[in-house]
């Protein structure tokens, strides 16, 4: 099966055609002969899917007999790639005489060639590495997306000569909402056309080691309330962000205390930048808890000076008071783990 033949002399691709005007051609039982081998073939509509069929396959025939589903996504990635500014088609045969390959679909911008390969039914590891080779003996890169376990492995311990990734289904996507996607690290994957996209405009790259950093940042929040005098009033914390690739990880220990001049002064100079706040900010001092007696770092209402803060979770805060700014404290911090992956960043801030 094949989304595109000569249709009595003429390139013909099946989703160009609507379903009537493809039947209309069909009725009249015109010649087929099939693009990837040049045999003859007819039109065919399954489960409302249009294609052209061969009447006999060679054994020399690189096509292959490909599901709706396949069709489908060989067009999505298609249209991904033109919209990313790039020449594209599905189905392209080898241009030299031997023809040692079909790409499902291949990319062109001037002298760059890039074959994007859907697969969806087994294939051995033995086979993926010799297909590989094949494009790459032809001078065009190409990548793989892989319905199947055994892809996973390529992407928890990446290979820089196989760019293999993982094909998933969504099936409870809701409709109009991304279906398939493609993984390209165990922490990241994206819809199957932005990850087309974003391989073909180099936001992909293979790294040796990863990166993480860290940023503390100064956070003022405006308390609702006092638990004791029912007035507002002001405090701060401090939360680190970690991210990896450019995405977020959960967060890490702060590197600067509360009291620490660089945040105090921060504090002081967010003040004096808002002088219209309807609240003042509190700053911590150490006292005992009237509970335990136990001395810690505790803020205190600006107003009636009453201990807040005992006996009060994260989900207190999230619930009596909100964020009124998050302020950068210094430099992101960085560190470099000996990890090979594929490193994401539209922005071409790499790993390495």
């Amino acid at each position: 099966m094949a989304l595109k033949a000569l249709v009595n002399g003429k390139m013909v691709h099946a989703d160009d055609l609507s379903e009537d005007q493809f039947r209309a051609i069909q009725v009249k039982k015109p010649q087929v002969i099939m693009f990837c081998c040049q045999t003859r073939g007819y039109m065919r509509v399954r489960e409302e899917y249009q294609e052209f069929v061969h009447y006999r396959r060679t054994e020399q025939c690189l096509g292959r007999p490909d599901s709706p589903v396949h069709d489908l996504l060989k067009i999505a990635v298609r249209n991904a790639a033109r919209s990313a500014g790039w020449e594209a088609d599905y189905e392209v045969p080898d241009p030299r005489p031997e023809q040692k390959w079909i790409a499902d679909v291949l990319a062109q911008k001037e002298k760059t060639r890039v074959a994007i390969e859907i697969q969806i039914s087994p294939i051995t590891e033995a086979e993926l590495t010799r297909r590989q080779q094949i494009y790459a003996d032809s001078k065009v890169r190409s990548c793989w997306f892989v319905k199947q376990r055994a892809a996973w492995k390529y992407v928890v311990t990446p290979d820089k000569k196989v760019p293999i990734f993982q094909l998933t289904e969504e099936k409870d996507a809701e409709l109009g909402a991304p279906r398939y996607f493609v993984s390209i690290s165990p922490q990241h994957k994206m819809p199957i056309k932005q990850a087309t996209a974003a391989l073909l405009n180099s936001e992909f790259r293979w790294c040796a080691s990863r990166r993480t950093r860290l940023q503390d940042s100064l956070v003022i929040l405006r308390v609702r309330e006092c638990i004791h005098c029912r007035e507002p009033f002001g405090m701060y914390t401090i939360k680190t962000t970690r991210s990896s690739c450019g995405m977020p990880l959960p967060e890490g220990r702060p590197q600067h205390s509360l009291l620490v001049d660089s945040v105090t002064d921060a504090v002081l100079a967010f003040v004096i930048e808002n002088p219209g706040l309807d609240f003042q900010i509190s700053y911590p001092r150490f006292c005992a808890c009237p509970r335990s007696r136990i001395e810690d770092m505790y803020f205190t209402c600006s107003h009636c000076d009453g201990l807040v803060g005992v006996d009060r979770h994260d989900w207190h805060w999230t619930r009596y008071s909100e964020v009124i700014a998050t302020i950068a404290l210094g430099e992101p911090r960085e560190s470099l783990s000996p990890e090979p992956h594929w490193c994401y960043s539209p922005e071409g801030d790499f790993c390495c």
